[in-house]
């Protein structure tokens, strides 16, 4: 009864004062990138679309963390969000979320093409997150330096790639089931790579964006199934001794790239809703630490 008192009286006063409720929403755009030119489809225009969520109650002065958010193989962004319940988090914690699309025209899987030698260094697809990030920007009041980037399988890799290749664009990087940075250097060896783990030096990689980009402190959390037969666990281990290398193994004994591997998961989202492709519905709740790590990086 008292609950439900001061439910009224805060409703009465937020009528009063103008302060109505207003639910989150989605909205779509689109960017391109100058370098954005990937080996795997030379001919394909170097721009994207994208799918934005904006949290209940934006507005006001508040910058707001900007959490990108890119989806698997075989999944769009709509699937992704849905899957993992993105929209109810960012809800609670008041994030921005920008979930980039592939195109069948650039992977007929709809893939990220991790693999291809541009975006492994920087540029391709990871040029043309980096324009949408500018695109939302410019629309929405982000904080520059609270921006995540968190993924899924071959969207993991990616965000791999915009932690290891861009540093200080970023506050965290959250990699689920993905690959490291420049694991391959040609399409031919993705497969063998997600089933065997990556054929060049992840960590030599590491400490070499180590070393072009100064000191750096970037944290990064690995989640992975061991009993993915998708990617294979070795490349979540290879994914965390990367980001430790790029923070010079971590700083005063800290791990700034813990792995948490979880026990009979395969390949999927831990925690999401089962009813879409790619979630387990028993945990842990990948959604949930991906909460927690961004909230460990306001403290940090």
């Amino acid at each position: 009864m008292i609950r439900r008192f001061i439910a009224f009286v805060r409703a009465f006063f937020a009528r009063l004062f103008g302060r109505v409720e207003r639910p989150g929403y989605f909205v779509k755009g689109s960017a391109a990138a100058l370098l954005g030119q990937v080996v795997v489809a030379p001919f394909l225009p170097p721009s994207r679309e994208y799918l934005v969520y904006v949290p209940r109650n934006y507005g006001g002065l508040k910058r707001h963390t900007l959490i990108v958010f890119i989806h698997g193989c075989k999944q769009t962004p709509e699937e992704f969000a849905a899957g993992t319940r993105i929209a109810a988090l960012a809800d609670t914690k008041g994030w921005i979320v920008l979930m980039p699309r592939q195109t069948e025209r650039a992977n007929r899987f709809g893939c990220w093409n991790w693999f291809d030698p541009q975006t492994s260094a920087g540029r391709g697809e990871a040029a043309i997150v980096l324009a949408q990030i500018k695109s939302v920007q410019r629309q929405f009041r982000v904080d520059k330096h609270h921006i995540v980037a968190a993924g899924f399988s071959s969207g993991g890799a990616l965000a791999a790639a915009l932690g290891i290749r861009h540093p200080r664009r970023f506050a965290g990087v959250f990699v689920h089931s993905g690959i490291a940075c420049e694991a391959a250097h040609l399409p031919s060896s993705a497969y063998d790579v997600m089933a065997r783990g990556a054929r060049t030096d992840p960590a030599g990689i590491g400490r070499k964006a180590r070393a072009s980009s100064g000191a750096i402190r970037l944290p990064m959390l690995a989640v992975h199934g061991e009993d993915d037969e998708v990617v294979a666990l070795i490349n979540g281990e290879q994914v965390a001794e990367q980001f430790r290398a790029l923070n010079g193994e971590g700083h005063q004994g800290e791990d700034l790239a813990p792995l948490v591997k979880v026990p009979k998961l395969a390949h999927a989202w831990s925690g999401g809703d089962g009813a879409y492709p790619f979630n387990d519905p028993k945990g842990p709740d990948a959604t949930a630490m991906l909460g927690e790590f961004v909230e460990r990086l306001r403290g940090n």
